[in-house]
């Protein structure tokens, strides 16, 4: 674990480009993460934790089923654990803001597979796009409200 903290904190320390790290990362932020079995060690909560404070790497939201790996389902041990994450510094979620990281459930695996759905400002869904009319240029003030536009130097947001 302490090599995995380590290369989280070097590849943050040597870089101020945007950074986003998905897959198992084999930690937890608490045992909230984690259902049946034995607790995580303290130490290893705490030590990821604090790995987390000090790259300033956040972890992602799941949408949907909060655990992504199991043992022993329907049996008295059955263990399930949020293993994998997605891990991003602000860099990255300023350009990226609207993405939403998903469990896929369904795998015949142990594990289930993510979907990190990458969307930056202003790609929602149902975004409208700009269409131009030809019949407009035959509108007296069209020359106009164009130059008067251009002139002003406002940035229009044609998807609002």
């Amino acid at each position: 674990m302490k090599k995995t903290w380590e290369l989280l904190r070097n590849l943050t320390r040597d870089s101020n480009l945007p950074l986003a790290i998905i897959g198992d990362r084999k930690n937890i932020v608490s045992n909230i993460d984690k259902k049946g079995g034995a607790s995580y060690a303290h130490y290893l909560v705490n030590g990821f934790n604090d790995t987390l404070h000090d790259t300033m790497l956040t972890d992602m939201d799941l949408v949907g089923h909060q655990y992504a790996w199991e043992r022993g389902r329907g049996g008295d041990e059955w263990v399930e654990v949020r293993l994998h994450r997605a891990l991003a510094n602000s860099c990255w979620l300023s350009i990226f803001s609207f993405t939403k990281l998903y469990n896929m459930n369904g795998s015949p695996s142990d594990r289930s597979l993510l979907f990190l759905d990458l969307r930056k400002k202003g790609e929602g869904i149902g975004r409208r796009h700009f269409r131009f009319e030809t019949v407009w240029t035959s509108e007296p003030q069209c020359h106009k409200v164009v130059e008067d536009v251009w002139e002003s130097n406002i940035e229009a947001d044609c998807y609002v």
